[in-house]
């Protein structure tokens, strides 16, 4: 397998911490973890191993928490195969949610259990099965716990890739944390990847850090941080500066904001300044969410297998007919879909977004509107921007004379609530993988 792991290596362009990443996804045994912080090549790393495992002969099926993190796996290519795989197995593309995987392993179970070898539904997990799982973060003690045994019990492998400074599950978090600090396989990214070199690459390595004075001394710098006295000042600035850039492509140019309020007010301020700048077309269908127009960026609040779109998924409108209310809309994968806004009515323009939502997103430039909400929150919120970001805040004057108030929005982004899971090394049977 060495020297499928060096063409993939090669063929993916790896920096030389990847590469060493990836040889030690490939070696002995059966248990891996990635973990780095956002913006630090794991997916890539990912694909490089998935391309040496495929042409070793294995099957591997690439797991997301999320249905919208499942596609943006398959965009990002983890699932193409490599030819030797295609002559075992034939076509075998799998990038699909955890709960799609645990369904198929109870399918295939039930399967046994009722016609024995005559049944259909066959096990996804073998002995030549690596399960990659992404987000791993996201995976609660009991999903972690279920994955790790069902693996073993096929005699397959299992990466888990993720984030142990980002937002964990919500229940019974911690478990991808434990798991990285418990197993010696465990690799560790550092290099940010996403940014190019300049001040937010700087910013998101100090917030990931946890340097409070390295973030407060970037926010001094008027190239990267705004401060207005008002929250209003402060947005209309950000609406001022994020349209120098997004007229001409507002797909290019993410707004980023702690609080839903935040999101809808810079939303209808975007799609104003954009209809000003004459952006926008001047025929618009109203909806119980407001108006929408050719050229608006939009997202889809819910999943709809009738008109093929899944919830989270960003998007622009290119038609529009008034009279039906049908529209034709592009996805960010480049695929069309035509939703009759009659009958779907979960549309929201996209301008600005709340961290859960912008955290599967990358642009090339960021603006940032926040307060400070944690490191896991602020991480999100700056790594979005590939060539740059901008941050604005607010503090009355008085705050500003009382205060060093860069330091104190610093330490309000950098502030790390720990979440520590106690994960007894048998339950997860960690021993036999």
């Amino acid at each position: 397998m060495g020297r499928q792991v060096e063409r993939a290596g090669t063929s993916e362009r790896l920096s030389v911490e990847q590469r060493r990443a990836l040889h030690a996804l490939t070696e002995g045994g059966k248990l891996k973890v990635l973990s780095g912080i956002s913006g630090t090549g794991k997916t890539h790393t990912l694909i490089a191993a998935a391309k040496a495992y495929r042409n070793s002969g294995y099957t591997v099926i690439a797991v997301s928490p999320s249905r919208q993190g499942a596609e943006r796996l398959k965009e990002s290519g983890l699932e193409s195969q490599g030819v030797l795989s295609k002559l075992l197995f034939g076509e075998v593309k799998r990038s699909i949610t955890l709960h799609k995987l645990f369904h198929e392993i109870d399918w295939a179970k039930e399967g046994r259990r009722r016609y024995g070898s005559r049944s259909y539904a066959k096990d996804p997990l073998s002995l030549k099965t690596v399960v990659m799982v992404d987000e791993a973060q996201a995976l609660s003690a009991a999903q972690m716990l279920r994955l790790v045994k069902e693996v073993s019990r096929a005699g397959g492998k299992l990466i888990m890739s993720g984030d142990v400074k980002a937002p964990q599950a919500f229940e019974h978090s911690g478990a991808f944390k434990a798991l990285a600090q418990k197993i010696s396989s465990s690799t560790t990214l550092t290099e940010i990847k996403r940014q190019d070199p300049s001040l937010s690459l700087d910013l998101v390595q100090g917030i990931g850090t946890g340097k409070v004075a390295t973030v407060a001394n970037l926010l001094r710098d008027e190239t990267i941080f705004y401060l207005a006295e008002t929250r209003e000042e402060a947005q209309a600035q950000l609406i001022a500066d994020w349209l120098t850039q997004a007229i001409a492509s507002p797909k290019d140019n993410l707004i980023i904001v702690d609080t839903k309020e935040d999101a809808a007010t810079l939303n209808t301020m975007a799609q104003a300044g954009l209809r000003q700048a004459g952006a926008l077309s001047d025929v618009a269908i109203k909806t119980k969410a407001g108006y929408f127009r050719v050229g608006d960026r939009v997202m889809f609040q819910e999943t709809s297998p009738t008109y093929g779109v899944t919830k989270g998924n960003t998007a622009t409108i290119e038609r529009l007919e008034s009279l039906t209310k049908v529209a034709v809309i592009r996805l960010d994968s480049g695929k069309t879909r035509l939703l009759n806004l009659r009958h779907y009515k979960s549309l929201a323009l996209a301008y600005a977004l709340i961290p859960s939502e912008a955290k599967h997103k990358e642009v090339r430039h960021g603006f940032v509107l926040t307060q400070g909400r944690g490191r896991d929150i602020s991480l999100v919120q700056v790594s979005r921007g590939k060539f740059s970001t901008k941050i604005y805040s607010y503090a009355a004057k008085h705050e500003r004379e009382d205060t060093d108030t860069e330091w104190r929005i610093a330490r309000k982004m950098v502030f790390q609530k720990e979440v520590d899971l106690a994960v007894v090394k048998k339950s997860l049977s960690i021993d036999r993988l």
